[in-house]
């Protein structure tokens, strides 16, 4: 019997949905249309060094840009992205730049096109006519503030790529014909050693038929880390090299739809923990002006160490102290985490304190929900007994399986509703918010 092959169904899914969106495009008197994704007289597959471990991420705004990423063997003449907007006849490009790096298996390839039309689907390939093509895939540009969406969280995806894949497998599986615009957020701990090029190429290897239609947004994790890093710097070339990010990178945030999204970075503990330093000085900056934008409902902070944890590794204390005050402060809504590699997910918690104890659903509530979100492929942990009776008071929820959390946002209903769900796509946890505003 044949063996049942995912990626070629996904593959058939994507020529599917070329060819449908292709027909969509035609009209009676215009039987000569054909779009260049779709053509058939055209080369789009490898020739000599065709890109590989394609990648998507936001340098720019992601309601009128997409960062596309690739590498290489060696270096190319050009970096080139085609691409057209769905039913085009048009084909458009934009050049980037290449890179490489002490340790890198290749050249990385970054291109950055703006100006794009929101939200729109795009067709698009990379690479060159002398190095070869990638195939033909799909992004769609970013929501206005009034329009629904959705993302996943997945956080310390690490070693285990058998999980890891089943992960990825399952996120795919909520929406197989890519009909729905979606982006993901990872909590760090994207692998296991920071400095093992193959770890890295692995990681692609496994994300490849989700991350290049989705962008992927990061938070640095420890160990994303070199060795010399641990003493606090956060130094983490190979991670910075391989993903285009905004701004300085180590930490940034954008606007998706009405929600404003803040990554920190709790890996430079030496210097950027504590108030006054760069970092805290940017993210008052940062939500404050969140804060004041009549387009923004919703405020979403992400970074890998936990202020609240029942692993073994336990409550951030510094992050608790210096950064939950913060959040209080500028109502944030939510804060994703990783590091302890299991599901939790706290009440509303203001000034250190509970303040909704219901189970799932939160009218206008006061404080932060603290989420973590750390089993997209780490050897999972149980709860610590010691920090699971100090904090069990904080917890509405907590699962130890390996899982993502899948985000819908309705801006018409004010609601934000997520559901956390395991490597089988079952869901075993969900959260409301409501709004009145």
């Amino acid at each position: 019997m044949k063996k049942y092959n995912k990626k070629s169904y996904l593959g058939l899914i994507i020529c599917l949905g070329i060819l449908i969106f292709a027909l969509a495009g035609c009209s009676s008197d215009s039987d000569d249309f054909v779009p260049w994704y779709a053509a058939t007289g055209e080369e789009i597959g490898p020739l000599e060094d065709p890109p590989i471990h394609v990648h998507l991420t936001w340098e720019d705004d992601p309601l009128t840009s997409i960062t596309i990423a690739w590498q290489t063997s060696h270096d190319t003449p050009t970096s080139t992205v085609e691409y057209s907007p769905s039913g085009s006849i048009e084909k458009l490009y934009a050049i980037g730049s290449a890179h490489t790096y002490d340790g890198a298996s290749g050249v990385i390839h970054e291109v950055t096109i703006r100006g794009l039309e929101p939200s729109t689907r795009y067709y698009y390939r990379c690479g060159d006519q002398e190095g070869g093509w990638s195939g033909v895939d799909v992004f769609d540009t970013g929501v206005y503030p009034d329009q629904d969406f959705s993302f996943v969280v997945l956080g310390d995806s690490r070693s285990h790529d058998k999980e890891k894949r089943q992960v990825v497998e399952a996120i795919m599986a909520e929406d197989p014909l890519y009909l729905t615009p979606l982006f993901l957020l990872h909590s760090g701990d994207l692998i296991n050693d920071g400095d093992h090029q193959e770890q890295w190429d692995q990681w692609f290897d496994t994300m490849d038929d989700l991350i290049r239609h989705s962008p992927l947004m990061p938070c640095l994790g420890n160990h994303e880390v070199i060795l010399a890093g641990q003493l606090g710097l956060g130094l983490a070339p190979y991670y910075y090299e391989q993903f285009a990010l905004p701004g300085i990178e180590r930490w940034y945030s954008f606007d998706y739809g009405c929600v404003h999204f803040t990554i920190l970075n709790s890996e430079e503990r030496l210097f950027n923990l504590l108030p006054g330093t760069p970092q805290l000085n940017w993210l008052i900056e940062d939500l404050e002006k969140a804060d004041g934008d009549p387009d923004i409902l919703w405020k979403i902070v992400m970074f890998h160490r936990p202020p609240y944890s029942t692993g073994p590794h336990g409550d951030d204390t510094i992050i608790q102290r210096h950064w939950c005050p913060i959040f209080d402060e500028y109502h944030v809504d939510v804060a994703f985490n990783g590091h302890d590699h299991l599901y939790q997910r706290t009440y509303p918690i203001y000034d250190g304190k509970v303040t909704d104890t219901s189970e799932s659903s939160y009218d206008n509530p006061t404080g932060t929900v603290y989420i973590v979100s750390a089993g997209a492929g780490a050897p999972l942990y149980q709860p610590d007994p010691n920090n699971f009776e100090k904090s069990k008071h904080l917890l509405a929820n907590y699962e130890v399986d390996y899982h993502f959390c899948k985000v819908e946002v309705l801006p018409e209903e004010k609601t934000l509703h997520m559901e956390a769900k395991d490597r089988n796509g079952n869901p075993f946890d969900e959260l409301w918010i409501y709004k009145d505003m």
